[in-house]
């Protein structure tokens, strides 16, 4: 047997040491590489996670949008005359998120315009225009942080601004200023009302679209407060006395105030016609007939709630404001700000003592009943006191309810003070001489007694949240 030389083995022993040291270095390089690919793993696991913390930042800023409790205005001001509006901080598991809103403009040349206060001049003046405002989300996890951005469209829905029921009866003699009403059937009595000034949401364009108009006038021109329905304006409260004629297309008469001409504008499916060629003393201008069908019902006043947004507003009531379930048989239990097993109320005291100036009020009858026998008796006032109808343009101080009642109507008793919106299956009705600022939709309108109702510009520009519809444009991540 050969035997290894002295010096083989030498030679041996340095090349076991040389591949001993190689392999070192491999198993120690593979080792520090999947140390790092784990730490990378372990990072991204967290940018990730604070990603998500950040969406869901957006998504609850959504939420809060969508549960009615922001206005208008308070989206208007947001980075303007007011700061960024926030949402409470949000806790999940070990991360958090933080989300704002302000006022944006997606058409700015640079990216520094689109936002307050350069952004604030290019705010539309109305929600009848779409807004912008972006949604800021900030996620946090331990060790990663990320910042996303998401652009929401905002504008009005299309319920009926003003009054909307299938039939109005009217032997009261109610005073209306800047109210439009809408009727599917008759409206019954309308000399006892007195409609006076502009409609401060509609158009003159919204109910004869593409028409030319006399001196002073134009089809952005306020649309003034008046009567229109389908099935027929009555004057008399018997039913008897149309308001129109073929002879007579137009009436500057019919309201309770002599010196009040608005009637010229009201609209009539059944006994109106046209076409009007003068005016009445005291407007200016006059429309071209006094019709008004199903067609322009419509158009005009086509929204009603759907599953999604009653859902969305008993959730509101819930959490933020008030929600009654009234069953066929049995007692009621309510829910007040997230606290259940109350009787039944519609005491909103402690709802705007808590520092919630604007919320909703939500009460379900149980299916099956009588709609027009099922009603709320209906006696708090929200109203910011000092201010016409009850409204405050600044946000901050402004009060203001949204009242549903599902399966069933309101009674306003005593001299309640809403500024607001009644949203009814069932009837509306009143006792007193209740101030009401807003819109009511109801299956059928009574006006009774000497009611104040007014449906003012700065209803309008607090728009309820209800009646605000937000769409989802532009996401992106500006942060980690």
């Amino acid at each position: 047997m050969k035997r290894f030389r002295d010096n083989e083995r030498g030679v041996a022993m340095v090349t076991v040491i040389l591949v001993g040291a190689a392999m070192t270095a491999v198993v120690s390089v593979a080792a520090f590489a999947g140390v790092q690919e784990f730490r990378t793993v372990t990072d991204d696991k967290k940018a990730s996670a604070a990603l998500s913390y950040a969406e869901s930042g957006v998504d609850r800023f959504l939420q809060y949008m969508r549960l009615g409790s922001v206005s208008w205005n308070k989206l208007q001001t947001a980075g303007c005359e007011k700061p960024a509006l926030p949402i409470p901080e949000g806790v999940v598991g070990n991360g958090t998120f933080n989300a704002s809103l302000t006022v944006f403009d997606p058409y700015a040349a640079t990216a520094a315009d689109r936002f307050p206060p350069a952004a604030c001049s290019a705010r539309p003046a109305s929600p009848r225009d779409t807004g912008y405002f972006a949604i800021s989300a900030t996620g946090e996890h331990p060790a990663a942080k990320r910042i996303v951005q998401q652009v929401v469209a905002v504008s009005s829905i299309g319920l009926p601004i003003g009054f909307a029921a299938q039939s109005v009866n009217s032997n009261g003699d109610a005073d209306m200023s800047g109210v439009s009403i809408f009727s599917r059937g008759r409206i019954i009595g309308r000399g006892k009302l007195d409609l006076a000034g502009n409609n401060p949401f509609y158009t003159l364009d919204d109910f004869w679209p593409d028409n030319s108009w006399p001196a002073g006038l134009s089809g952005s021109s306020p649309m003034p407060a008046a009567t229109h329905a389908v099935a027929g304006i009555l004057l008399k409260t018997n039913g008897s006395q149309p308001e129109f004629s073929t002879s007579a297309p137009k009436n500057c008469t019919a309201n309770k105030s002599g010196g009040n001409t608005n009637s010229l504008w009201d609209g009539d499916g059944v006994y109106g016609g046209g076409p009007i060629t003068s005016g009445c003393s005291g407007q200016v201008g006059y429309p071209p007939d006094s019709r008004f069908d199903q067609s322009d019902y419509n158009r005009i006043a086509p929204k009603e709630l759907d599953l999604y947004e009653r859902s969305v507003l008993k959730e509101a009531a819930k959490t933020y404001g008030l929600y009654c379930y009234i069953p066929l048989s049995g007692s009621a239990s309510c829910t007040r700000q997230g606290t259940g097993g109350l009787s039944m109320t519609t005491d909103v005291a402690p709802i705007l003592s808590s520092g919630t100036n604007n919320f909703v009020a939500y009460f379900e009858y149980q299916a099956g009943g009588n709609i027009t026998n099922q009603n709320i008796d209906w006696n708090s006032s929200v109203w910011t006191s000092g201010e016409p109808g009850g409204c405050s343009y600044d946000p901050d101080l402004n009060k203001s309810v949204v009242v549903v009642v599902e399966n069933g109507g309101v009674r306003i008793s005593s001299n309640a003070q809403i500024n607001g919106a009644l949203l009814l299956d069932g009837d509306f009705d009143y006792t007193g001489t209740p101030s009401i600022n807003g819109t009511i939709m109801a299956r059928d309108l009574w006006v009774r007694g000497t009611g104040n109702f007014t449906l003012n510009s700065c209803w309008v520009q607090n728009m309820p949240g209800p009646f605000l519809s937000a769409e989802t444009s532009n996401w992106s991540e500006i942060d980690r």
